[in-house]
């Protein structure tokens, strides 16, 4: 009722913002801001996509707080495990972040009584606090992958002697990754343009695009040689077990946690690079497109998913868990077996593939 009696936002007169105010918005004016605002507020599409936001990150906190109960039963390298569990932190500080800036959207959504109501928490500074730790929890994601790279590089490399080695280069490579990120972070928060008043936060501003764009397509590369290795070092380890591999336990254990590993991460980084080349991609294609301010600002929203990533890791981590326990509770059923069960058992498997 109060939205209905409401005059559009171009007829609004009383604002009480500055003429500065309107000067530091170059290519919207206040008025287009508030109507595009506006606009976005009473979208279907928006409030499907805010939403669908809101769960996802739900989803992804729920699932990133659970991998820590599992740790003691993936077995692995300390190393490896300490690197996956800082993988895992990024993913649900990105869901948390998600959330926050989400619900405060649907706030304003929701209870707006005047448009200047919905820009309240879109000013420069304001966008600053929403965003600037969503940027340092992507890039912590991307060098928390460089990190598992490196890690598993070694692993392949050094497969004779690293199943009995200490988790020093896990450590360095975690405050590697935690230094690389804070110095993204750093990066981001001086390009930052703090004099804008946006009808949405952008995690990129205008002022920072030159700083973003080389360094995300940089990290785009370099995600996409970090598939290569892994699918690699898969390819390479599994040949070393099927050559009937004649060395000690130790070295064949460490060539089999190899393969473990590496078959979880490679469909991490396929789903971690699909969606920052989707991303990316549009972003770049809807810059090229002529649209309307409100048009547009709807559509840069719809590239805010990238906390999904952070429901795709514990999902396959979950699975893979599940997976080999479905396997040890058959293999413990079987060795249990006696007599005519045990051959009719072994009559199964026997004629399985006849």
């Amino acid at each position: 009722a109060v939205h209905s009696e409401m005059r559009p936002a171009t007829a609004i007169v009383h604002l009480s913002y500055s003429q500065q105010d309107m000067a530091n918005n170059a290519t919207e004016t206040l008025d287009e801001v508030l109507s595009t605002v506006v606009y976005m507020s009473q979208s279907r599409t928006m409030n499907a996509m805010l939403y669908c936001r809101i769960f996802i990150a739900v989803a992804g906190l729920l699932l990133g707080v659970t991998i820590p109960m599992f740790r003691s039963k993936f077995v692995a390298h300390g190393s490896l495990l300490m690197l996956l569990m800082q993988h895992c932190a990024w993913n649900v500080m990105l869901s948390f972040i998600s959330l926050i800036d989400a619900l405060i959207t649907a706030y304003t959504f929701t209870t707006w009584e005047k448009p200047e109501d919905l820009i309240a928490f879109n000013d420069g500074y304001s966008c600053f606090h929403r965003k600037i730790w969503h940027i340092y929890a992507v890039y912590g994601t991307m060098t928390s992958m460089f990190a598992i790279t490196i890690e598993r590089t070694v692993a392949s490399n050094f497969y004779k002697t690293y199943e009995k080695s200490s988790k020093r280069l896990g450590y360095v490579l975690s405050v590697g990754q935690f230094a690389l990120a804070s110095l993204f972070l750093a990066g981001a928060i001086i390009m930052y343009d703090f004099s804008e008043t946006r009808a949405h936060c952008f995690v990129v501003t205008r002022g920072g695009e030159t700083f973003h764009r080389p360094l995300a397509a940089t990290s785009l590369v370099l995600e996409i040689v970090c598939l290569v290795i892994f699918c690699c070092q898969l390819r390479v380890n599994r040949r070393r077990l099927s050559r009937d591999y004649c060395g000690g336990l130790s070295e064949k254990y460490q060539i089999t946690e190899n393969v473990r590993a590496l078959k979880l991460l490679v469909p991490v980084v396929i789903s971690h690079i699909s969606l920052t080349v989707l991303t990316a991609a549009s972003f770049y294609i809807f810059t090229f497109i002529d649209m309307e301010a409100h048009t547009k600002a709807i559509t840069e929203e719809s590239l805010g998913f990238l906390h999904l990533h952070a429901v795709i890791v514990p999902v396959f981590m979950l699975l893979r868990h599940w997976r080999k326990e479905r396997l040890l509770q058959k293999t413990s059923r079987l060795n249990r077996l006696q007599g005519a069960a045990l051959m009719t058992e072994h009559d199964k498997v026997i004629m399985k593939d006849w």
